[in-house]
């Protein structure tokens, strides 16, 4: 019993490399599976922008879109959008900051206390940061969706109105009265209907629009369509803003999809994640000198500043992937 659980410490970061590759190959495959399923989806999203849908093609649209679509080559860095989506939902800034700072002051003494030894527990304390994201994250993630829901239904309204002969103008006023569309959505259109109302162009107006919502690449589509058909006599309106509705509700039940096939490769993910940090604090329990070895071995700060990277990337780079398969 005692040569097995020599075995297994002498060799335990061969177990945890084996560990964390096959978590990464059962990742990337369910990632590569939905990205796949969801080339059609995408494919119809390019179409919306290009102002092309399956039976119709509308000229100089592709004009425009060079002028307001998001540049994908510099996309913000993810800590900045994090922040940005969280202030973007009525995230208090001031509570962000408390968190992060408090949050990782508490980490800190609680490794010193552990390790005994100041360098290694400031290395080893910024794996707080990663837990902070995880939580930011799935925040902003549920805000996100419920927006997108909420944008969803206001263009159905839109659709309807449109449809039944109203104005633009008209049609935003009836979605804002709407209690059954979110509050946040109803905000952004009353901006819109208030600065029509000041006697500002529709296409100022909703320039306006996008730069508040430009954190999401949908809106930036509305707007283009709602630019040309006011240019151009809005003609077909109703259809376009159809697949626009369509386009999102995919994007909203792609997460739930996701959710589902993804179940166990996101437990197994959360159990690798909190298991870190489960290690961290019982590891004294087993290996006495666990913290004495790190902090006596010349490489020590560089193994500990690997293990908090390593669980950054992998919570990142997992993230990325199902927010990339059910978003675009």
């Amino acid at each position: 019993m005692e040569k097995m659980s020599d075995f297994f410490f002498d060799n335990f970061k061969y177990f945890l490399i084996a560990i964390i590759s096959i978590l990464t190959i059962l990742i990337l495959s369910s990632t590569f599976k939905l990205i796949r399923k969801n080339f059609v989806f995408k494919k119809k999203t390019r179409m919306i922008i290009t102002g092309v849908d399956t039976n119709t093609k509308i000229k100089g649209l592709n004009e425009n879109k060079k002028k307001k679509r998001v540049k994908t080559k510099h996309k913000k860095n993810i800590f900045l959008r994090l922040y940005k989506e969280y202030i973007f939902f009525d995230g208090s800034k001031s509570r962000f900051f408390e968190f992060l700072i408090i949050g990782y002051i508490v980490f800190y003494i609680i490794f010193v206390l552990l390790s005994r030894d100041f360098i290694i527990s400031l290395v080893l304390a910024l794996a707080y940061f990663d837990l902070f994201y995880i939580v930011i994250d799935k925040k902003n993630e549920k805000n996100r969706k419920k927006y997108i829901k909420s944008f969803s239904l206001a263009l159905r309204t839109l659709t309807a109105s449109v449809e039944a002969g109203n104005t633009f103008e008209e049609a935003i006023s009836q979605i804002i009265k709407r209690d059954t569309i979110g509050q946040k959505i109803r905000n952004e259109l009353a901006y819109l209907n208030n600065n029509l109302k000041n006697n500002k162009s529709r296409e100022e107006a909703l320039e306006e629009f996008w730069k508040r919502n430009s954190l999401f690449q949908e809106f930036s589509m509305f707007v283009i369509v709602m630019q040309f058909y006011s240019k151009k006599g809005g003609k077909g309106l109703a259809k376009i803003l159809l697949s626009l509705e369509r386009t999102l509700e995919n994007k909203v039940e792609n997460y739930s999809e996701i959710d589902t096939e993804l179940g166990i490769h996101k437990t197994l993910m959360n159990i690798l994640i909190y298991g870190y940090f489960a290690f961290l604090f019982i590891v004294k329990l087993f290996l006495s000198e666990f913290y004495v070895d790190i902090s006596n071995d010349k490489f020590g700060i560089i193994k500990a500043l690997g293990s908090v990277v390593l669980l950054f990337f992998a919570t990142i780079f997992f993230k990325s992937m199902v927010r990339s398969a059910a978003e675009g």
